[in-house]
């Protein structure tokens, strides 16, 4: 038992596949996930402040909720374009603004870094929590830079620093009593990868852009959505987080312990409406140098 955690804990967190099994895994937790982000997905979209007629671009639109909040504000004689590398999730948000009944908006399955010219420019590059997942974020930047419209903005949300964020470091703070877990790495592609505002803001100007602000934005996470009960937020942790991840390769007492422990943190800081955890992320500014 020893040896296998021993080589276990040895092993570099994966990268997350979103066109693989990140993205299934978001799909299958769609309704928690959102309902965990609904005050940052608001947060979000005022940040944007999407005007009538504007056309944007959701970068990373997952399940499009922000895709149908932000058709709804540029209404009619607007476009919304989603974007979203995953195969499953760009069909079922093209599936759901269908079913809605929405015509300024569509989703395509796309990578966001790489997008075709014909795609043409956009009033707004919109994303929440979808660019921290950029391979190489200059890079993807500087493509994405050629689609803003002149006098077109930026405004991206991401994951602050995980000390500013008990929601899930508190969970990581428990899991390093029986497994592996490395520092973050904000050089690294993940929750974490834009965390660092002096990186970020490097990025942004080698690609081109300028007046880079980072604004604040604090509130509460719902652990695996709002009304989860410790069993279910516990399932949540280990299947949809790095933490499962992380885990896999443990010996089966190392993972029962660790379950244990989750499930006792996760108990303690349940109420009748759900999992309440305090969250931090930055709300990011930019426009493009003439």
């Amino acid at each position: 038992m020893a040896d296998k955690d021993e080589q276990a804990g040895q092993r570099a967190p994966a990268i997350p596949d979103w066109r693989g099994s990140m993205g299934d895994t978001w799909l299958e937790y769609l309704q928690q996930f959102e309902s965990m982000l609904t005050h940052s997905t608001e947060a979000a979209v005022a940040h944007a402040a999407p005007k009538p007629g504007e056309r944007i671009l959701d970068i990373g639109c997952g399940g499009a909720p922000t895709t149908l909040a932000l058709a709804a504000a540029v209404g009619d004689a607007g476009e919304v374009v989603g974007v979203d590398i995953c195969p499953r999730l760009a069909k079922h948000a093209t599936e759901r603004l269908c079913a809605a009944g929405i015509t300024n908006a569509r989703v395509i399955e796309a990578d966001a870094a790489a997008l075709d010219p014909a795609m043409g420019e956009f009033d707004c590059l919109f994303s929440r929590f979808g660019v921290m997942f950029f391979d190489d974020l200059t890079a993807a930047l500087t493509g994405l830079r050629g689609h803003l419209a002149p006098g077109g903005r930026v405004r991206f949300m991401v994951w602050a620093q995980p000390a500013r964020n008990p929601w899930i470091a508190d969970l990581m703070q428990v899991a390093r009593q029986h497994i592996h877990v490395p520092p973050p790495d904000f050089s690294r592609p993940g929750m974490f990868g834009c965390a660092d505002q002096t990186q970020v803001a490097v990025s942004f100007m080698n690609a081109g852009f300028s007046h880079v602000q980072f604004d604040e934005w604090e509130g509460l996470q719902w652990v695996a959505g709002q009304g989860s009960d410790p069993a279910a937020a516990l399932e949540f942790v280990l299947r949809a987080t790095p933490i499962g991840d992380l885990a896999e390769e443990y010996a089966e007492a190392t993972k029962a312990a660790l379950r244990a422990d989750l499930l006792e943190f996760l108990t303690a800081h349940a109420t009748p409406e759900g999992i309440p955890r305090p969250g931090t992320a930055w709300l990011i500014h930019a426009e493009a140098d003439d």
